[in-house]
């Protein structure tokens, strides 16, 4: 759950150890426009697909997700973000992206 942090995706794991249904729409935001570059929920839900990271998208799609689908998707996406670290060439695009964002801010 860290990298989640680390990546600016959740402000707390405290906040996670309850889950609030109502609060998912904005964790797939997050996840969206940090991991994915993309800022509609359901082009995020795509990405994540696309990334295996998850297999069942009509959950997420149709809303019907519950609070354990939410803690798998945080440990998947924690899980995604560890592998992508210790892979960085599997993760280049996301690392450019945000070397490019940087530098972009700084002029």
């Amino acid at each position: 759950m860290q990298n989640l942090v680390i990546e600016g995706i959740i402000g707390s794991p405290a906040a996670w150890t309850s889950i609030n249904v109502k609060n998912v729409p904005a964790l797939i935001s997050k996840i969206g426009i940090r991991l994915f570059d993309v800022s509609s929920y359901d082009a995020t839900i795509a990405k994540m697909v696309e990334s295996k990271i998850i297999s069942s998208p009509d959950i997420w799609q149709d809303k019907k997700y519950t609070e354990q689908n939410v803690r798998d998707l945080i440990v998947k996406i924690s899980g995604y973000l560890g592998e992508a670290l210790a892979y960085p060439f599997f993760y280049s695009k996301y690392l450019f992206y945000q070397f490019e964002k940087c530098h972009l801010n700084d002029y």
